[in-house]
């Protein structure tokens, strides 16, 4: 089967409304990070707009915007031509950094820019330079030469895909089509008064519907382009086992339980004089009394080392223990003296981590060995740097990570297809405090009674797939898949929520299969379409492959494009983002 890293990124942005574990991170943000800036730019065209952030020279309108700016492979880009990929590099960039820092900065989110948001990029300098950008002076150089790599890449894939007769699919040539359209709503949402003035005020005064139509265009057909020679990519089962080879742990995920013990939570506060401590052992006290954290004073050598020993001992002590599972785990560390009379003690667990996602090295060596079995334990140095003395700096250990090992998956099951309507919950009591909603079980009775209505009254009718794909995009509440049919593919286990999930991958499901199940977001007519002929760990095997084979494949067609700067003048390269 055929199966590209843009469809798999399409149906997990689909299933968001219903994912439950996101385990994916790793393996899209590797898929993700071998995009060039043009894909980024194509994917979020008039999106990109939307949220422009620039701000222009008040004297950009004097400038002839139909200037021969430069020559791209056998294209001759004007002034405005070039601002549409200019504006959009600056663009993406931003929102890029805005998509992953307003969550954590809030209004201060472009701290995370690198550069300054009232001052004009061509006066500041770029401070970011890597391999190749030894010529980029400042920020507005910067995204010049994203720019111009954009622009090499869209025309070089242009000219491949109109040599080789490539049409744009039908929901690709009806994005093209509605374009004005979908721009004239923007504008009149942004309080424009059309699509024109909309334009010039984002990508300046040169731009009008007819030339950024054609900039799309083009654009839309280098990514379909991109988009179908990946689709088209296809690998046997000893290219994926030849891939991972070496790398086997990144494809499997892992559950395991942690407990961390503190050295600093072991030190005895020294309550006694010199002389009386001097007569007692404080190695051999079970359960310090007081710590560290209840004085001001810096714990001694001695005490340190007395805690250490304690620590040790108890981080041994939980290493040798036999436990049938987590729980018990926990009621082991509940018993340790230092612990006694804390029933809410309990170790972290972490299920279904992908191997590259552990943190930490030892812990992660450690689950990942091939020998690991269910129950067994060991106990982790935590270690730092100790620079007390400059000329000499040591390691020492500050504590104990305990891990329990619970599961290895090594991700063979097949990915499955699967259609369902949601019948959401109405009604209910949101909580202020929490945001959580409850509702009653008469509000959630009403949702079921119509959930087994609309399977009871598809099964009196011709009760095909493709009937109820049509009672799906008719009825469900579930925005992801309305308009598909109700259907999900290539789900993975793990993805949906538990229940969701169970339904899907039952050892006795089989193509045609019907049923009812609840979920936090109501109840769900399941119809179960069909099991893949690839397992979910080959899935991310071939994703990354595709991924570099299309890149690849991509790099070699942009290096063959030349640039011409003819007359880059009229360039706004004044721009203030912010």
């Amino acid at each position: 089967m055929s199966a590209s890293s843009k469809k798999k990124l399409r149906k997990e942005q689909n299933a968001a409304a219903m994912t439950e574990k996101q385990q994916k991170e790793l393996k899209e943000a590797k898929k993700l990070k071998s995009m060039t800036l043009t894909f980024a730019v194509i994917m979020v065209l008039v999106v990109a707009i939307v949220v422009g952030v620039v701000v222009r020279s008040p004297i950009a309108g004097a400038i002839d915007r139909g200037t021969h700016a430069a020559t791209v492979g056998t294209h001759e880009l004007t002034t405005t031509d070039l601002s549409y990929f200019y504006i959009d590099a600056v663009n993406t960039y931003t929102q890029n950094v805005y998509s992953q820092y307003y969550s954590m900065l809030g209004d201060y989110w472009y701290l995370g820019l690198g550069f300054s948001t009232t001052t004009p990029l061509d006066e500041q300098e770029y401070k970011n330079e890597a391999e190749g950008e030894e010529d980029i002076a400042t920020w507005a150089d910067y995204f010049m030469n994203e720019a111009f790599e954009s622009a090499k890449s869209v025309y070089g894939l242009y000219d491949k895909a109109v040599a080789e007769n490539h049409k744009l699919t039908e929901d690709q040539q009806k994005a093209l089509t509605n374009l004005e359209s979908s721009l004239e709503l923007t504008a009149a949402y942004s309080g424009y008064s059309s699509a024109a003035s909309y334009l010039r005020s984002t990508y300046g005064d040169g731009a009008n519907m007819k030339t950024y139509t054609k900039y799309y265009e083009i654009s839309a057909i280098a990514s379909s382009y991109y988009q179908a020679y990946a689709e088209s990519l296809e690998y046997t089962d000893e290219d994926y086992r030849a891939h991972e080879k070496g790398q086997f742990n990144n494809y499997s995920t892992f559950s395991y339980a942690l407990y961390q013990i503190k050295v600093d939570d072991y030190v005895v506060e020294d309550t006694e004089s010199e002389s009386d401590s001097d007569k007692k052992d404080t190695t051999e006290t079970t359960v310090p009394p007081t710590t560290s954290s209840s004085t001001s004073k810096e714990p001694t050598k001695e005490q340190l080392a007395a805690a250490l020993e304690l620590a040790k001992k108890d981080a041994d002590k939980l290493a040798a223990g036999e436990y049938k599972d987590s729980k018990a785990f926990d009621l082991a560390i509940q018993a340790l003296e230092i612990n006694k009379g804390n029933e809410k003690v309990a170790s972290t667990v972490s299920e279904d981590v992908f191997y590259e996602n552990i943190s930490n090295s030892d812990i992660q060596k450690w689950v990942g060995n091939a020998n690991r079995k269910e129950g067994d334990v060991t106990a982790i140095a935590i270690t730092s740097k100790d620079t007390s003395d400059k000329d000499n700096p040591t390691l020492k250990t500050t504590g104990y990570y305990v891990v329990y090992f619970m599961e290895r998956d090594n991700n063979e099951t097949d990915l499955v297809d699967v259609r369902h309507i949601l019948v959401k919950f109405e009604g209910g009591k949101t909580d202020s405090t929490t945001g959580e909603t409850t509702y009653t079980e008469e509000e959630k009775n009403k949702a079921k009674e119509t959930a087994e209505k609309l399977l009871a009254d598809w099964k009196a009718g011709d009760a095909t797939e493709e009937s109820f794909g049509k009672l799906a995009d008719e009825k469900t509440a579930d925005t992801g898949s309305k308009g598909n049919g109700g259907l999900y593919e290539e789900v993975y286990p793990n993805q949906m929520v538990e229940a969701f999930n169970d339904w899907c991958f039952d050892a006795e499901r089989k193509p045609g299969d019907t049923g009812i199940v609840e979920t936090e977001y109501g109840y769900h007519v399941m119809f179960f379409s069909k099991t893949q002929d690839i397992t979910y760990r080959d899935s991310m095997i071939k994703a990354e492959l595709v991924s570099e084979d299309a890149k690849e494949w991509h790099d070699a067609i942009q290096e063959a494009v030349k640039v011409t700067k003819v007359n880059l003048d009229g360039m706004e390269w004044d721009l203030v983002v912010g």
